[in-house]
């Protein structure tokens, strides 16, 4: 950019003076008094006069000193904050102009030739196009290590989505095992349960008989007060029994304890019903379908001989002590001594039977619900894994679409 420029009023002897003593000027801003820019005398104008045969006539010619105005073309004016894009398109207006004046509030700053502008405009360019090559180059650059990138992962997608699948296939199986396991221990405690309550059923008819025979020993008792302390013995040995009885912990062998004591107490009932005659007929009919029950139980239960073993010693020692009663009460009435007796012995047993059997059915119930939730748990958890593998599914497929979609995207990135 030029800052010079020339009076309106100079001749235009000083403007071929200027173009003489700066040959690359193109053009010399004409301002008036205010140094508001009236146009430009340009290089080409001043030669084409300098050429012409009459030229240097002209130049002698002292009346030219002051005849700037033919001379004077009009050129574009700008301010000089308005931008290059404005400047080029100025300087393009009307075919292009030689040069471009400058200014600022409307006083001039400097000019600018048409050839620099170009020249400008042409290193902008050949910068943008530069500019343009680099980004290509690393766009190149940046997809091909994209296209290998998305490559290595999608093949990593791929993998994990078969781990996923394979984990999926296994939970599948596992939680129909676990169903159908639940299925099994469930179909077992509904069988237990139902044996549960044909015993509780049995052992309440079994109190009931007890509870009438006890009834008529009651009316005995007022002739046997003289032997209360062998009764009392028999109530002792019977406490012990029902100690030993309570160390039975588990369920099942609880069940197996309860069978066993039925067993031998139906065979001792059936033993006193012979004795007792007609009046024991009703409580051996009961007694033996009691001992076919326990039997029954007794094959679901052969894991607890130990137990048993502590309740058939309880029980032999409740015998030994009623063998004393017995003794004692020889001299009485036999049917009410022998009544007396098999009641004392049996209805604190029935008893404990009874509440053996309701404890029995509520862990019955108790697993029955447990292995419900196991279905339930197992059935969800099939369905999940269900889901997971169809995750798994739309991951390898949405993975594939991935890869597909990017390449086809890196390639209209390196054809455009």
């Amino acid at each position: 950019m030029t800052t010079q420029r020339i009076a309106a009023d100079a001749g235009l002897r000083e403007v071929i003076a200027r173009f003489r003593a700066q040959p690359e000027l193109e053009a010399l801003p004409v301002t008036d008094a205010h140094g508001r820019p009236l146009g430009a005398v340009l290089e080409r104008d001043i030669r084409r006069l300098l050429l012409n045969p009459f030229g240097h006539a002209l130049l002698d010619n002292r009346s030219l000193y002051r005849q700037l105005d033919g001379f004077v073309s009009k050129v574009p004016v700008a301010e000089i904050d308005a931008g290059l894009a404005r400047f080029f398109a100025l300087i393009s207006e009307d075919g292009g102009h030689d040069a471009l004046i400058l200014t600022e509030a409307g006083r001039f700053r400097g000019a600018v030739s048409g050839r620099t502008l170009l020249r400008m405009a042409a290193d902008r360019e050949a910068a943008v196009a530069a500019r343009r090559a680099r980004r290509l180059i690393r766009i190149g650059e940046a997809s091909a290590a994209m296209r290998t990138e998305a490559a290595l992962m999608s093949r990593e997608i791929a993998g994990a989505s078969d781990q996923l699948q394979d984990a999926a296939r296994t939970m599948h199986a596992q939680a129909g095992d676990a169903g159908a396991k639940g299925l099994s221990v469930m179909a077992a405690a509904a069988q237990a349960a139902d044996n549960v309550s044909e015993i509780a059923t049995q052992g309440g008819q079994l109190v009931a008989e007890l509870e009438g025979l006890g009834r008529e020993v009651a009316q005995a008792r007022s002739s046997t007060a003289r032997v209360g302390a062998l009764i009392e013995e028999g109530g002792i040995r019977a406490r012990q029994l029902e100690q030993t009885t309570r160390e039975i912990g588990e369920v099942v062998a609880a069940i197996d304890s309860i069978a066993r004591r039925i067993n031998l107490l139906a065979l001792n009932a059936t033993i006193e019903a012979a004795r007792a005659g007609d009046a024991g007929r009703g409580f051996a009919i009961v007694a033996a379908e009691v001992k076919a029950l326990a039997q029954q139980t007794r094959d679901a239960a052969r894991k607890i001989d130990t137990r048993i073993i502590g309740v058939q010693a309880g029980v032999g020692s409740v015998a030994a002590g009623q063998a004393g009663i017995e003794t004692a009460i020889a001299a009485l009435d036999g049917l009410a001594s022998t009544i007396d007796a098999t009641v004392t012995r049996n209805r604190a047993a029935g008893e404990r039977i009874s509440t053996n059997v309701r404890e029995a059915a509520g862990a019955n119930d108790h697993i029955r619900e447990q292995a419900g939730e196991i279905g339930a748990t197992a059935a969800s958890a099939a369905e999940g894994s269900q889901s997971v593998m169809g995750i798994a599914r739309s991951l390898t497929v949405g993975a594939d679409r991935l890869q597909r979609r990017l390449a086809r995207f890196l390639q209209e990135i390196e054809t455009a």
